[in-house]
């Protein structure tokens, strides 16, 4: 008979995200009839004793068309120049018994911080062994959450939602 554990956040000890295997994607109403996506890479981050603390670099938003992703990296959007990082760090996580978590936190986009919620499911950790033959211990963490993108200056209509998913997907391995 084998004994199986829940899943869970790790409460001690410290695993770095892995940014090659982890990705940030968000999505936003456009002109009431489909869903704008894109997605951002090279996240960074942790988690450090329970403390989920990341960023990620606004220059590797990546969407379709580059002259509108110029439009959205400029000074009357996301102004990259001044606020090239989008950072996150939690408040508090509770991963239940089947594997879903509620989080709280701060976003900051644009330099202004704001309280969050997420919620998601966590996978993990496990021992698993990598395409070289080594082994590592990994933490998977998938979590979502709506922010009103007014909040953080991002008011150009330009035919879209206030409300914009942030889709996280990340990866751990045990520092």
């Amino acid at each position: 008979m084998s004994i199986t554990t829940a899943p869970s956040i790790p409460a001690a000890g410290t695993w770095n995200i892995d940014g090659v295997h982890s990705t940030v994607n968000i999505s936003v109403n456009h002109n009431l009839v489909a869903t704008f996506r894109a997605s951002l890479l090279g996240v960074t981050g942790s988690l450090e004793n329970g403390v989920l603390s990341g960023s990620v670099p606004v220059q590797g938003l990546q969407i379709g068309l580059p002259v509108f992703k110029e439009h959205l990296l400029s000074e009357g959007f996301l102004d990259v120049a001044n606020h090239p990082n989008l950072s996150f760090r939690s408040t508090d996580i509770h991963a239940h018994e089947d594997g879903h978590v509620h989080l709280h936190g701060e976003i900051t986009i644009k330099g202004v911080t704001k309280p969050i919620n997420a919620s998601g499911t966590v996978t993990g950790p496990q021992q698993v062994t990598r395409a070289d033959k080594s082994t590592a211990e990994l933490l998977g963490l998938s979590l979502t959450t709506t922010v009103d993108r007014r909040e953080f200056g991002l008011e150009i209509a330009a035919g879209t939602g206030w409300d914009v998913t942030i889709d996280v997907d990340l990866e751990f391995a045990r520092a």
